[in-house]
């Protein structure tokens, strides 16, 4: 894998996250929400 594709994957992991965090803030499910929320965060650092 190279420098763009890693890059590439990267943005799509992030975005696709954000989507399900907001479905999950519209559903009210805490504990999804939450644990979107890490993983989120854990791309944020890369």
């Amino acid at each position: 894998m190279n420098n763009g594709e890693i890059i590439q994957k990267g943005i799509e992991d992030f975005k696709n996250i954000q989507r399900h965090m907001l479905i999950a803030k519209e559903e009210n499910a805490i504990k999804t929400y939450a644990s979107l929320k890490d993983d989120y965060i854990s791309l944020k650092v890369v």
